[in-house]
């Protein structure tokens, strides 16, 4: 009986202290950290030209020239030789980044289009634009004086009233 007394007066105090913990041996630690930083800038490359690809943020070269913020920014000053804009979700290069937009920055991208005077051709095909944006869009068939074709095909949720 001593002894079962013993042995739990023991466990007792094993209970009562915290265990040793052994670390594991992490990346940093080893031969592996060159390849952690290559995969690591590789990711950040991949998600810098991803969000530059749809548009989802304001550094990822939007205001470049040539990118989308640039061209709605050549529509909404009227420039002479914006004429036409293909926002289409077909279309090649940062034209393409306007499908990737979320709704309140499609409805400023369009409301910046309607700022402008000059456009001849509007194409905004296969956006799944919703509701939200026919106001502006009205708008901007308003301002555009010249606009000869606007091209909403396969947009299901689009109502235009002029």
């Amino acid at each position: 009986m001593a002894q079962a007394k013993s042995n739990y007066a023991r466990n007792l105090a094993q209970d009562a202290t915290s265990p040793e913990v052994k670390l594991r041996r992490s990346i940093e630690d080893g031969k592996m950290s060159g390849l952690k930083d290559a995969g690591q800038a590789a990711f950040t490359r991949q998600l810098a030209a991803d969000n530059a690809k749809r548009g989802a943020s304001p550094d990822c070269g939007l205001a470049d020239e040539g990118g989308l913020g640039w061209l709605l920014g050549q529509v909404e000053t009227s420039d002479e030789a914006m004429t036409t804009l293909d926002l289409s979700l077909n279309a090649e290069g940062p034209h393409q980044q306007f499908g990737w937009l979320s709704l309140p920055k499609r409805v400023a991208a369009v409301e910046q289009i309607a700022a402008g005077s000059n456009l001849v051709h509007l194409l905004l095909d296969s956006l799944s634009l919703s509701i939200a944006v026919a106001a502006p869009l009205a708008t901007a068939v308003r301002h555009h004086a010249r606009l000869e074709r606007l091209s909403l095909e396969r947009n299901r949720r689009v109502i235009v009233t002029r």
